[in-house]
């Protein structure tokens, strides 16, 4: 038999469900680090972008190549992007300057999650960036002016809604 120590059925039974809850907290724990969890989000978005483009453009890796394009695709940047890009050094308003610290490890192809890691341990505020959700004050309708009026035309003074672009 291949379990010398599983003499009584209650013993195999307990040692099947170790087995069990053992394999469920590995396959938890695995999924947990496969999925990219809330924090740094805009720093892993932006610089997987980034890498992209140099990717599909065909640029040189070379440690002043990258930091040229990081500056030039930093000008592109709105809202939490933008701010990102200032804490990086990458905006001419910038009061210190990391970008070294992005292009050194992207010139060697170090995956962008790591290197995001590496920037909140210099900046926590790097990783306290999120993305904006949703279509409250400064959300994605940002760029449509609505507002609400009452139709005198109508009975009971009802309400109705315009929405024009700006």
């Amino acid at each position: 038999m291949w379990c010398t120590r599983c003499t009584s059925p209650a013993a195999l039974v307990t040692f099947c469900a170790g087995l069990w809850i053992s394999n469920l907290v590995l396959v938890q724990g695995l999924e947990a680090g496969v999925r990219p969890g809330p924090d740094c989000e805009v720093c892993k978005e932006f610089l997987n972008r980034f890498y992209n483009s140099l990717l599909t453009r065909g640029i040189d890796f070379s440690v002043d190549t990258i930091e040229k394009e990081l500056i030039t695709f930093c000008l592109d940047a709105k809202g939490k992007e933008n701010r990102l890009c200032y804490y990086l050094g990458a905006t001419k308003d910038a009061a210190t300057k990391i970008l070294g610290e992005v292009t050194r490890p992207m010139s060697v192809h170090v995956p962008v999650v790591k290197i995001c890691e590496r920037l909140k341990k210099m900046d926590s505020q790097i990783c306290e960036l999120k993305e904006e959700t949703g279509l409250g004050i400064g959300g994605p309708m940002e760029d449509e002016s609505c507002r609400t009026e009452a139709d005198p035309a109508q009975l009971g003074g009802g309400v109705q809604g315009l929405c024009r672009k700006k």
